[in-house]
């Protein structure tokens, strides 16, 4: 990936960093709202294995994508393709299958949630800022009158 963390002088233009998932408005590095989330309700992970995080930050990543591209009308591998694909992401020795069933049927879920929501998508990824309070955020779905974000949790 290209940091763009270190871009002095940057144009005043908000950005974000794909490496560090940093926000970014010209030099100035803006809080991003997870790390605000965080600060005020913080959470210890240490009792996780830490393959297990990172299979529920895929599993997360993977389902959140999906819906993403389905909603900005992008062409869509079929649920096997996907499954076919993602199943060689999970880069640990866990049991690969059952990590991909899951993340599959989830995403099944969740599209089939959207299809009888009757909402409709006026934004998708829209990342929005304060410059006044120094906060940035990526919002996952913006409809009419709501702003939805995804989380696939483990229950």
């Amino acid at each position: 990936m290209n940091c763009t963390c270190g871009s002095i002088g940057a144009p005043k233009e908000l950005r974000r960093c794909p490496e560090h998932y940093s926000y970014w408005l010209g030099d100035r590095r803006l809080d991003s709202v997870s790390k605000v989330i965080r600060t005020l309700l913080p959470v210890d992970y240490s009792m996780v294995a830490p393959a297990v995080l990172e299979a529920a930050r895929l599993r997360g990543t993977f389902v959140d994508t999906y819906l993403c591209e389905y909603l900005s009308g992008m062409p869509m591998l079929s649920f096997k393709e996907t499954a076919e694909f993602i199943q060689q992401q999970f880069p640990f020795n866990g049991d690969r299958e059952a990590l991909t069933n899951d993340t599959v049927r989830r995403m099944e879920h969740v599209i089939n949630w959207w299809q009888k929501s009757n909402l409709r998508a006026i934004a998708v990824q829209k990342t929005v800022f304060s410059e006044t309070d120094g906060v940035a955020g990526t919002l996952d779905i913006v409809t009419e009158d709501q702003i939805i974000e995804l989380k696939c949790t483990a229950k």
